[in-house]
């Protein structure tokens, strides 16, 4: 590993601008359902391995959505939340502190409040302080719980769980029956025994097909079938509400939570999400609509505007102000708590760009599969999103770690290229190396770990190792294109057009273009100059382009080849069409 003495960052990579591979065949199908070629393209593109009609991707119905009862425990599950709910018990609810856990969260307090009329004062409230308490049913949350005065008689997790076994066990044996609702993979001692029911699309038993669904979703599977399950008991109404007026939270969950937007499941759930967001019901969202100036949401804010504002609550303090914002019915407290998540957002951004400018000083170009990262003053709430800039940056799977709560250990996240499975990597180390973590959890994407100090080395050169062993070559950093496009097509139509299969989002990419450009202009933009308002001419067209966070400066008369979205600006009542350079070089 690079020393912490290093200054000046190595040169970054110059990135490979590659072109989506995608089927005939399934261009064809697109082809066939009235899709032009662009669209066709881009669509074939992002499906040839989902086993979904076109139709269900561009057009996708709730009916699409499985039963609950396919995911196996959802009975055991709902059994004892109706007693639970018959005998008038003390109900907690322990969850994640990031956007997937807030929302489910979120959900199950108001429906089993408000829909199965359980007495909030018997609904308890358990969630994690990243900091001081640390991930899942962490020994300083279960000892909370256990001081809980009342004591819940039955938890439900959401978000977290699935590797909690030892302390699921202290829970069980105070009396506390633990029903976890999760999303993550399945560790390799595997489920947690001592739970009463474990509610996971990602057991190897269960038979619910879409395995790539958030935890918010999940949460909200089960309390559809326990909502159909005390229908059957008559301890509600049969007119009571179904859960679609939720949906909106399930959205911003899925969106921020990263899920694969490929599936309908996914895709369905965000699209009607948001057209319930829009109705603007929720007191939050009115207050968010006049704090961000915008009268319709839509899928990027969710990821962009949304949800970070949420996530940054439970990065760097206590996450209930979070929780509170979106239970908010009055909008003057709805608006003392997004204060607090816009503070706690700018705070997140200033301490992110620090750690990034530090992160890419340690990167050890020795390492050719992987980057790992440690620095004393890296904070442990930003470190996920560190490790993504620095595998955007270089390509590689990356780990940025940062002091643990004990002083001899220290915690970790982890971000990874589509090639890696990140927690079979972590599995497999654990397995060579029984001694290596203290604890590790994740999914093929992300994963978060915690190793005993003097085990950095050891962990940084067998991480490179096993990455090294699953790759033909070392990787790269990439940006994948849906090709090039004619001039003539580069048009508001095509934009409109490209729209209309939203939402997109992780596996369902937006469509990025390639092609060569003359700048006729250049102007630094931006309170720091960083960003550059371009004017390119290709084929006899002008166009406008915006490059946020330039790579490099460039000069009048460059040639640049560049990968870009085409977008919509709109300014003063008018619209134009406007490039967003997602990455560029000077063509040689």
């Amino acid at each position: 590993m690079a020393q912490p003495t290093q200054q000046k960052p190595p040169a970054r990579p110059k990135k490979q601008i590659r072109v989506r591979d995608y089927s005939e065949d399934s261009f064809l199908a697109c082809k066939s359902r009235g899709l032009s070629e662009v669209s066709a393209r881009v669509l074939a593109a992002r499906t040839a391995e989902v086993p979904w009609e076109v139709e269900d991707v561009v057009a996708p119905s709730l009916k699409l959505i499985p039963n609950p009862k396919l995911l196996a425990d959802i009975e055991t599950s709902a059994s004892r939340l109706a007693e639970a709910i018959q005998k008038g018990q003390h109900i907690g609810l322990l969850t994640d502190y990031d956007v997937d856990g807030i929302t489910s969260h979120t959900i199950a307090i108001e429906v089993i409040e408000s829909l199965f009329k359980h007495p909030r004062e018997r609904i308890h409230s358990f969630i994690g302080h990243r900091i001081t308490e640390g991930y899942g049913i962490s020994d300083k949350l279960t000892a909370r719980i256990l001081e809980a005065d009342p004591r819940p008689q039955v938890i439900i997790t959401a978000d977290c769980g699935s590797s909690d076994e030892k302390n699921i066990a202290h829970l069980k044996g105070a009396g506390i029956d633990v029903i976890v609702s999760d999303h993550h993979g399945i560790p390799a001692a595997g489920l947690p025994s001592s739970a009463m029911a474990v509610v996971n699309p990602n057991r190897s038993d269960c038979h619910y097909p879409d395995k790539s669904i958030a935890g918010c979703m999940v949460t909200w599977l089960l309390l559809s079938h326990l909502r159909n399950h005390l229908i059957q008991q008559g301890l509600i109404s049969t007119d009571t509400k179904k859960l679609s007026l939720w949906l909106d939270l399930v959205a911003l969950g899925t969106v921020a939570d990263a899920v694969s937007l490929a599936g309908p499941v996914n895709r369905v759930i965000v699209q009607t999400g948001l057209k319930q967001l829009n109705l603007k019901r929720r007191v939050c969202w009115q207050v968010l609509s006049q704090s961000l100036g915008k009268t319709q949401f839509e899928v990027d804010d969710l990821g962009f505007q949304i949800g970070p504002r949420i996530n940054a609550r439970g990065r760097i303090a206590d996450p209930s102000a979070a929780l509170h914002f979106l239970c908010a019915t009055e909008p003057k407290d709805a608006q003392a708590k997004l204060s607090v998540l816009e503070k706690d957002n700018e705070d997140r951004k200033t301490i992110e760009k620090g750690m990034v400018a530090k992160g890419q000083t340690l990167i050890d170009l020795d390492k050719q599969f992987s980057q790992v990262v440690f620095d004393p003053e890296f904070h442990p709430g930003v470190q996920g999103i560190v490790a993504s800039r620095l595998l955007d940056a270089w390509g590689k799977p990356a780990v940025v770690f940062s002091p643990g709560r004990q002083s001899d250990t220290i915690t970790g996240s982890a971000r990874s290229i589509p090639d890696v499975h990140i927690l079979d990597v972590l599995k497999t180390l654990s397995q060579d190396d029984p001694d290596l973590f203290v604890a590790f959890g994740g999914h093929a994407g992300a994963a978060g770990m915690t190793l005993l100090r003097n085990k950095l080395q050891a962990f940084a050169q067998a991480f490179d190792r096993e990455i090294a062993s699953r790759l033909d070559h070392p990787p790269q950093a990439q940006v994948w294109t849906d090709g090039e496009l004619p001039a003539t097509h580069m048009t508001m139509a095509l934009v409109n057009e490209l729209q209309q299969l939203q939402p997109y989002g992780r596996g369902f990419e937006p469509p990025v273009f390639a092609g060569l450009f003359l700048v006729q202009g250049v102007r630094p933009v931006g309170a720091e100059g960083n960003h550059l308002q371009l004017s390119l001419e290709r084929d006899g067209y002008g166009f406008r382009g915006i490059w946020f966070n330039a790579g490099e400066f460039v000069s009048e008369g460059d040639t640049l080849a560049c990968a870009y979205r085409l977008d919509v600006n709109r300014f003063n009542g008018s619209e134009h069409l406007q490039l967003i350079v997602q990455y560029a070089e000077i063509a040689s």
